[in-house]
């Protein structure tokens, strides 16, 4: 898929964290972590038919771009429950490293944004278990 392809030259090329493309635009972040996703899904954005390449795909983020909509998706590092379940939805799926899991940004366990979605079943429910998920953790970092 061209616009894959796109997406993916203009991750490796640009300091971006996530590229969407689609016949129509170009979008790219340097935000870490699914807050790319968040914030276009939560903006409105309209992700169905959308080509996306990230630097990290977990359950949470493949969630995400499953109930946007998007047909293909690269993860420089995808866990092996992301592609399971994008390619069950008949995603186009391409990755870099497949891992086990996605571990938190200190490597001590599993990332928060995939315990939050780990018992999920529906991608419409992600967004919401993720925003919740984000406020506790902001909550706790305040204390």
């Amino acid at each position: 898929m061209k616009e894959l392809d796109r997406a993916v030259k203009a991750l490796h090329q640009g300091e971006y964290t996530c590229v969407l493309c689609d016949r129509d635009r170009v979008m790219t972040s340097r935000k870490t972590g699914i807050a790319p996703l968040v914030q276009w899904l939560t903006e409105g954005e309209d992700l169905r038919g959308a080509c996306v390449a990230d630097r990290i795909i977990g359950k949470a983020a493949a969630m995400l771009l499953l109930s946007g909509g998007a047909v293909a998706v690269y993860g420089q590092v995808m866990s092996e429950t992301a592609l399971a379940l994008l390619q069950e939805a008949g995603v186009e799926t391409r990755y870099g490293v497949l891992t086990p899991m996605i571990r938190n940004r200190t490597n001590t366990g599993i990332c928060p944004m995939e315990q939050a979605v780990a018992g999920l079943t529906n991608p419409a429910d992600a967004l919401p278990a993720i925003l919740k998920k984000l406020r506790q953790l902001r909550e706790q970092a305040s204390n």
